[in-house]
């Protein structure tokens, strides 16, 4: 727009050139802006209508019943505070994972 605004009549020495390309730039931004709105939109819709032809695809649970976690079994221990060379690291809970979550199906 800006470019367009330039090439325009600038009219008698010039005096009309700053104003076209302000106006060019202008109506150029705003241009730009409604297209990258529409594009915009018609991505999002076609995102959703992705999801729900994969979601309508999907096979049904099994057994009617869909998979659940398990809880993680999770250890918490108190680390006293303590020297390691010229380093003094002090107390913290450490957390240690004993079980890891476990798909259950049917349950």
């Amino acid at each position: 727009g800006a470019v367009l605004g330039g090439i325009v009549d600038p009219g008698k020495n010039g005096e009309f050139r700053t104003r076209n390309i302000v106006i060019g730039a202008a109506l150029g931004g705003m241009a730009g802006m409604v297209t990258g709105s529409l594009v915009h939109h018609q991505m999002d819709e076609q995102k959703k209508e992705a999801f729900l032809k994969g979601q309508a695809s999907a096979p049904p649970p099994q057994n009617g019943v869909a998979p659940s976690l398990t809880q993680a079994k999770v250890r918490t221990d108190w680390i006293e505070g303590h020297a390691v060379g010229n380093r003094f690291i002090d107390g913290h809970f450490e957390y240690v994972i004993e079980e890891i979550p476990r798909w259950e199906v049917g349950k």
